[in-house]
């Protein structure tokens, strides 16, 4: 859980990359994103852009598993910068996909978070603030919304299949607003799963 607390804190730097504008980006985003070599996918409002130089980094040799950057998107919002990051790490879950046994591993992933967050310098005082265990398209994953003491929130999505792990987070910083948070909340519920994919 070491790796995975490590690739939460790589997320939160990447979020925090200076932006830059590309002319040569289309108007309009697609609608649904679909990730490679996973049946995850992506559906964003028009507003987010890709980030090529954000995809397809190799984590370094302590994350958990072979890992890497999948997907970086970023977005204005009413003067605020947003970012989602998309990680995936090759690592199995068995311990998510049974029932006596999801309770225990998503306390510890939840645990590994809140450690990565709190060790950071700007996110002090980190702590959960909502948690929901939920299946998409027959596969375990897990949201969690992290407040720090200066006001600062996070969003996770784990999507456990049994062989990796994939996981999208998004950080807005304190004084942003209830439609900021709302435009947040609404890019982590897009990332789910193909419906009928073969397990």
């Amino acid at each position: 859980m070491l790796g995975l607390a490590l690739l939460m804190a790589l997320a939160n730097a990447a979020q925090g990359a200076p932006k830059r504008e590309r002319a040569e980006r289309a108007k309009d985003a697609p609608a649904a994103l679909d990730l490679p070599e996973t049946p995850a996918q992506l559906e964003l409002e028009a507003a987010w852009r890709t980030d090529p130089e954000g995809t397809g980094a190799e984590l370094p040799p302590e994350a958990l598993g072979p890992a890497r950057m999948v997907a970086l998107l970023r977005r204005q919002d009413g003067g605020r910068a947003l970012a989602l990051a998309i990680m995936r790490f090759d690592a199995p879950n068995p311990a998510a996909w049974r029932a006596s046994t999801r309770a225990a591993y998503v306390a510890e992933v939840e645990a590994a978070v809140v450690k990565a967050c709190a060790a950071r310098a700007d996110a002090r005082g980190a702590r959960v603030r909502k948690r929901a265990i939920l299946e998409l398209s027959g596969v375990p994953a897990l949201d969690l919304e992290l407040l720090d003491e200066r006001g600062a929130r996070r969003w996770f999505r784990f999507v456990f299949f049994r062989t990796y792990a994939i996981v999208a987070t998004i950080e807005l910083d304190a004084g942003g607003t209830s439609a900021q948070r709302a435009t947040a909340r609404r890019a982590i519920q897009g990332f789910t799963v193909e419906r009928n994919w073969q397990r």
